[in-house]
């Protein structure tokens, strides 16, 4: 018995000490060595010609059980055949046995022959219990370039629609060839028919073009509302006859639907002197990262960060920013609306936390312009800058972002029309009566003072100044009126 219980502890023992580690070390060997594996490989076009711009795209897997892949970038060094357009993509995190595509694109030489071209694909990254270390792996791949069975070379301009838009869609047709070709056919289509041409079909014709030659065959096309922003195979089919005959040349090239957006601003100024600015994304695509900035700019200051991270926002969605305004800048900006600033370059800043003056541009004595920033990062990932103009004194908000900031008080210049109108027909009235000057002499002195305040409610405005100022000017000239005109028949 007691030789039964030691011959099971020694086989315990050697299980811990010689078994184990070994089933531990090639579970974890993933783990340990490299991370990172290709699983796919992908082409656009999916045949290449030479003189083509290719687009590969590579799916990365992270073959870890535990570990994470951070930080990847990935490049791709390549051969003479081809010419670098994109070599460099990265990928923030891949998640264990997670996968994740990056896409390079890059131009066969107009005379590489057929054949298959290695390219060398690098990949760096770090691992998360690793910090420090950077892990490196190269992996080898293939690119076929087929048989020159292209006479014709087509490129699409512009590559990004908005959803929704109408636009342009030019097609670039170079006979790359020696000879002339003739009785040219040019179709597309988009395999889902979210993309349709407008007024017309999808099918153009051309009589003739020359050897190296180009011709451009435009439609209007738009792209369905509702859409998912992404890049969209276009379907070529090309007919054509030359000295061989009558040949049909299909090819593929990629449209982005996305892109830009475009944004409506409003704002209020509160009493607490808080200008609050509503934002909202009236493009047809969503913007992601939003930030409204007030830039650098003289006359108007905010107490505090000049700018406001709004996160994301979605085409249809809007959402509200807030600044502290100081009074003293607020007061500044109105004693000063007849300085000439539109002459000041722009100033753009990024700091925060620390007092921000703002920019204010005069267009004539009682109307000036403020502008708000908008930075945000459209759907083809590019980062993109939009101004709107605030219009300052102005009642209404138009659809090019121009906001209300302030407003004059109406009951005010009511009540003082009012008393400068009771004040001086009073006068007048009495005066009139007992100077016994026949009424017509008052035709002419009567007709400047309409004239002065005809020009004071059109031309400035309705200023409360001006108009104190012009029912002064008006008591004292009639004043003078009746002294001068006393007695007198």
């Amino acid at each position: 018995m007691n030789q039964t219980k030691l011959f099971l502890v020694l086989g315990t023992l050697y299980l811990l000490v010689a078994v184990f580690p070994t089933v531990i070390a090639q579970s974890t060997a993933r783990d340990v060595v490299y991370l990172g594996n290709v699983t796919g490989t992908s082409f656009l076009p999916s045949t290449i010609y030479a003189g083509d711009i290719v687009s590969i795209a590579v799916n990365i897997q992270n073959r870890g059980l535990v570990v994470s892949i951070r930080d990847l970038n990935a490049s791709i060094g390549i051969g003479n055949q081809f010419e670098p357009i994109q070599l460099v993509d990265t990928a923030q995190e891949i998640q264990p046995q997670a996968t994740q595509t990056v896409v390079f694109k890059f131009r066969v030489k107009p005379e590489t022959v057929p054949g298959y071209y290695p390219i060398q694909l690098n990949l760096a990254y770090h691992r998360n219990d690793q910090s420090d270390q950077t892990t490196t792996q190269t992996q080898t791949l293939q690119v076929p370039v087929s048989k020159t069975g292209k006479n014709i070379e087509i490129s699409v301009q512009p590559s990004v629609i908005n959803p929704a838009s109408q636009t342009q869609l030019n097609f670039y047709i170079k006979n790359a060839g020696s000879t002339p070709i003739s009785n040219i056919s040019l179709a597309w289509t988009e395999a889902n028919s979210l993309i349709l041409p407008i007024g017309t079909d999808n099918i153009k014709y051309l009589e003739m073009l020359d050897s190296q030659a180009t011709e451009t065959i435009s439609f209007l096309v738009t792209a369905d509302p509702n859409i998912t922003t992404g890049v969209y195979p276009l379907e070529i089919t090309l007919t054509y006859t030359d000295t061989n005959g009558t040949k049909t040349q299909t090819s593929q090239v990629g449209i982005i639907i996305g892109g830009g957006t475009d944004f409506e601003v409003s704002a209020d100024t509160l009493s607490s002197g808080t200008l609050s600015v509503s934002v909202a994304n009236i493009g047809s695509n969503n913007a992601s990262a939003v930030v409204v900035k007030i830039p650098h700019q003289p006359n108007i200051f905010v107490s505090g960060s000049n700018t406001s991270i709004l996160g994301n926002l979605n085409k249809g969605d809007y959402t509200i920013a807030n600044f502290t305004v100081s009074t003293t800048g607020l007061d500044q900006n109105r004693a000063s609306s007849r300085v000439q600033t539109s002459g000041q370059p722009i100033i753009r800043t990024g700091q925060t936390n620390s007092v921000e003056p703002t920019r204010v541009r005069d267009l004539n004595a009682n109307q000036r312009q403020i502008i708000i920033q908008i930075d945000y990062t459209d759907t083809t990932g590019t980062r993109q800058t939009v101004e709107k103009t605030v219009l300052l004194f102005q009642t209404t908000t138009s659809g090019t972002g121009d906001i209300q900031i302030q407003r004059q008080n109406p009951l005010g210049l009511i009540s003082w029309a009012i008393a400068i109108i009771l004040a001086g027909g009073t006068l007048v009235f009495w005066r009139f009566k007992a100077s016994q000057i026949p009424f017509q002499k008052l035709i002419v002195p009567l007709g400047i003072i309409t004239l002065m305040f005809l020009v004071i409610i059109f031309g400035f405005n309705a200023s409360v100044e001006y108009s104190i100022g012009a029912g002064a000017v008006s008591l004292a000239g009639l004043a003078w009126f009746f002294n001068k005109n006393r007695g007198k028949p």
